[in-house]
C-alpha cells in the first residue's frame, strides 16, 4: 500500500455503511469454533436462511465505534429525486413500487446488463420487467433492478424472496466520463503488463468526491492470465494508489463454466462508502463469493469486513449460506436442500465466532478463500 494521505470522512461513510448494503449480508473470515448446531426440517429452510441473513447483515453503532449513526437508505444529497422522496416502504410487492418509481418520471434503465444467461432473470425479462439486472442463486435470491431519469441518475431496486418483496433503493449520480488529461494522469500508476478491463467509480472516503476502482487484467493472450484490482483516490494533489490486490480476483480461467471472456462474472461495485466485489466460478457445482470493503480509521487502509461463500448445485439446487462478519465477530452457516434433491437427511444451521481481526485487501487470496469453502450436501 502507498504511504500517503487523504481527507477522511467516518461519520459520512459510517452512516452510508449502515444504510448501503441493499439487503444482502455483511461478514467475515475465520474457521468456526464451538458451533452450535440444529437440525431443521425442510419447511424451515427459507425462515432459516431469512433470519440468518437479518441478524448478521450489518454493522451495529457498537461494532463500528460510534463513526456514525443510521438514517433512512438515501444517500445522494444532490439527486434531484431523493430517495426519501420515493413514497416506497420495504415489503411491498416489486410491481407495487415499480409503478410508484414510474410515475415519479423514472424510467427502465435502456443499457441496463440484464443476465439473461439465468432462467430466472429470464423469466423476469420476459414478463415485461426489462429493467431487471441479476438474481443471485443463494440466500433469499435477491434482485436488482435498475431506473434512470432525465438527470441520468441511477435509481436501484432490490427485491428478495419468491413473493419480490421490496428490500431496498437507492439512488447513485451519473458518473461523469473521465476527460483525457485524467485518463492520463492515472494510466501512469497502472503497473507495466496490465491493461484495464472495468473502470468503477464512487466515494470511499467520504469526500463526495469520485474515487476509482480498476479491475486489471494482465496483456497479452495467455488463457491463464491473472486478474487484479487496483483502487485509487481523489486528492488535492491527483490520483494516489490506496491498495493493489494482485490475489483478490479470479483468473482469466479460473472462472470454469460461470466464467466468461469479458471478466462480467466478477462485478465490482461501490456502495455507500462500500467496496463490493462478487465472483462465480464453477460449472454444476458454482459458487458465488462476495467481499466487502471500508476504508478503516484508524490504518487508513482497505480492509474487508464481510465475506459470503455460498456454493450451490445447480442440478438438484442444493446450497450452503456461509455468511462471516468481521465486524461483529459472527459466522452464520445455513444448509438447504433444493427440490430436486434425493436426500431425506435433515438440514442444518449454526452459528460460531470469527476473528475480528481486520485484513488488508492486498492480503486476501481467492483461492484460498475458496478452499475455506464447506462442502455441498451429498445428494
Amino acid at each position: 500500500m502507498k504511504n500517503w494521505k487523504f481527507v477522511y470522512y467516518p461519520s459520512a461513510i459510517a452512516t452510508g455503511i449502515l444504510t448501503g448494503l441493499i439487503g444482502l449480508t455483511v461478514i467475515g473470515c475465520s474457521s468456526p469454533t464451538n458451533p452450535t448446531v440444529q437440525e431443521l426440517p425442510q419447511s424451515q429452510t427459507n425462515s432459516a436462511i431469512s433470519n440468518a441473513q437479518k441478524e448478521n447483515q450489518s454493522p451495529t453503532d457498537e461494532t463500528i465505534n460510534n463513526k456514525g449513526t443510521a438514517k433512512p437508505p438515501v444517500t445522494l444529497i444532490n439527486s434531484t429525486n431523493k430517495s426519501q422522496d420515493l413514497p416506497l416502504r420495504k415489503g411491498m410487492t416489486y410491481s407495487e413500487a415499480r409503478q410508484i418509481i414510474l410515475e415519479q418520471g423514472w424510467k427502465p434503465n435502456p443499457n441496463v446488463e440484464s443476465n439473461l444467461r439465468s432462467t430466472v432473470v429470464k423469466a423476469i425479462f420476459d414478463s415485461g420487467y426489462v429493467e431487471v439486472n441479476d438474481c443471485s442463486g443463494t440466500g433469499e435470491a435477491p434482485c436488482r433492478y435498475e431506473f434512470v431519469n432525465q438527470n441520468g441518475e441511477m435509481l436501484y431496486v432490490v427485491t428478495a424472496g419468491r413473493d419480490s418483496l421490496l428490500r431496498n433503493w437507492w439512488i447513485e449520480q451519473k458518473s461523469p466520463k473521465p476527460t483525457e488529461s485524467a485518463i492520463a494522469s492515472y494510466q501512469g500508476l497502472i503497473p507495466d503488463g496490465w491493461i484495464v478491463e472495468q473502470q468503477t467509480r464512487g466515494d470511499l472516503n467520504g469526500d463526495g468526491k469520485l474515487d476509482m476502482v480498476l479491475k486489471l487484467i494482465q496483456s497479452g493472450t495467455d488463457a491463464d492470465r491473472e486478474r487484479a484490482l487496483q483502487v485509487l483516490m481523489v486528492t488535492p494533489s491527483g490520483w494516489q494508489e490506496l491498495a493493489f490486490a494482485p490475489r483478490l480476483l479470479l483468473c482469466a480461467s479460473c472462472g470454469g463454466v460461470m466464467g466468461t471472456e469479458d471478466g462480467s462474472h466478477i462485478k465490482v461495485e461501490i456502495n455507500d462508502g462500500i467496496l463490493v466485489v462478487e465472483q462465480l466460478r464453477g460449472s454444476r457445482e458454482a459458487m458465488q463469493i462476495t467481499h466487502r470493503f471500508w476504508i478503516d480509521r484508524d490504518s487508513r487502509e482497505l480492509v474487508r469486513i464481510g465475506e459470503d461463500i455460498n456454493p450451490y448445485d445447480r442440478a438438484n439446487g442444493n446450497q450452503i449460506t456461509d455468511s462471516r462478519n468481521f465486524l461483529t465477530g459472527k459466522r452464520l452457516v445455513v444448509e438447504s436442500r433444493g427440490k430436486l434433491s434425493n436426500s431425506q437427511s435433515p438440514l442444518r444451521s449454526f452459528e460460531t465466532k470469527v476473528s475480528r481481526q481486520l485484513q488488508n485487501i492486498e492480503s486476501i487470496n481467492i483461492e484460498e478463500v475458496s478452499n475455506s469453502a464447506i462442502p455441498l450436501p451429498s445428494d
